[in-house]
C-alpha cells in the first residue's frame, strides 16, 4: 500500500466487486511480496461515481477499472480494461511470476483472460445482471429471456472450468496465477447469478477458498466490503 513517505506507483480505480477486483487483488500481492506501493481509489458504480465529470476526466468511458502509472518519462498514463491491466502488470514485474515466461503458457494466460472477459462477462453475467441493455425493447418477457439465456452461457462456461480443474491447485496447475485473482470475480458474480456456486461447481468453491486464504485476498476483500460467497 502507498506511504506518506513515497508516492504510489500506480493508482487503481475501483468500485466493490466489479472486474477491477482482480487487478486489486494482484496490486496487493505484489505491495505484499515485492513492496509495491500503489492506492486504491474507490469509485462506486452503485452510486453513480462512475459517471461524474471528475472520473470521466481519468476514463471516458465511465468504466473501471483505470490503472494511474508514470511511464519512462515520467508522464501519467492511464490505462483501462481489467485484461490489460492484469497482463501490463505482469509483465511490468515480472519478478512476482504472475504469469509464465513460456511462450505458449503465456498465451494460455491471455486466451483463459479474454474467454472470462468476453464470453462470460459481456454475454454471459452482464446479460443476467443488465438484460435491458441488450435490446432496445422494455417488454420484460424479451428482458427475462435475454437473462435466462445469460444463465446458460455462465452455467455452460463454468461447467467447462469445473472440468478443467480437476488435479489442480491452481486454474492453470499448480502456482498462482492472473487467471485466479480473475476467477475470484467469477465466482463471486456466478452466486449474485442465483447460482449455487460451492454446490455445483465444488472444485471452482475448493480453489476459491485456497484463494481467499491468501491475505493479500482476504485484506481486499474485506477492504471492498464484499461478501463472495
Amino acid at each position: 500500500m502507498s506511504t506518506a513517505a513515497a508516492a504510489p506507483l500506480y493508482r487503481l480505480f475501483h468500485s466493490p466487486g466489479a472486474c477491477s477486483l482482480a487487478p486489486h487483488i494482484v496490486l496487493e500481492l505484489l505491495a505484499e511480496t515485492h513492496g509495491v506501493r500503489y492506492e486504491p481509489v474507490r469509485v462506486v458504480i452503485a452510486d453513480g461515481a462512475n459517471r461524474k465529470p471528475e472520473y470521466l476526466t481519468i476514463n471516458p468511458r465511465g468504466r473501471v477499472p483505470a490503472l494511474a502509472f508514470r511511464d519512462a518519462g515520467g508522464a501519467e498514463q492511464i490505462l483501462t480494461e481489467s485484461t490489460a491491466i492484469l497482463l501490463f502488470l505482469a509483465s511490468r514485474h515480472p519478478e512476482a511470476g504472475l504469469a509464465p515466461t513460456d511462450p505458449v503458457a503465456a498465451i494460455r494466460v491471455v486466451e483463459f483472460l479474454s474467454w472470462l472477459a468476453t464470453t462470460m462477462h459481456q454475454t454471459g453475467v452482464r446479460t443476467v445482471f443488465r438484460p435491458e441493455r441488450f435490446t432496445t425493447g422494455t417488454d420484460k418477457a424479451a428482458h427475462e429471456g435475454i437473462a435466462e439465456q445469460g444463465r446458460i452461457t455462465v452455467r455452460t462456461g463454468y461447467a467447462e472450468l469445473e472440468a478443467s480443474l480437476a488435479g489442480r491447485r491452481y486454474a492453470l496447475g499448480e502456482t498462482f496465477s492472473l487467471v485466479d485473482a480473475m476467477l475470484v470475480v467469477h465466482y463471486r458474480w456466478g452466486n449474485r447469478c442465483g447460482i449455487d456456486m460451492r454446490h455445483d461447481y465444488p472444485r471452482f468453491a475448493a480453489l476459491v477458498d485456497r484463494l481467499r486464504a491468501i491475505p493479500a485476498v482476504a485484506r481486499v476483500i474485506a477492504r471492498e466490503g464484499i461478501q463472495v460467497d
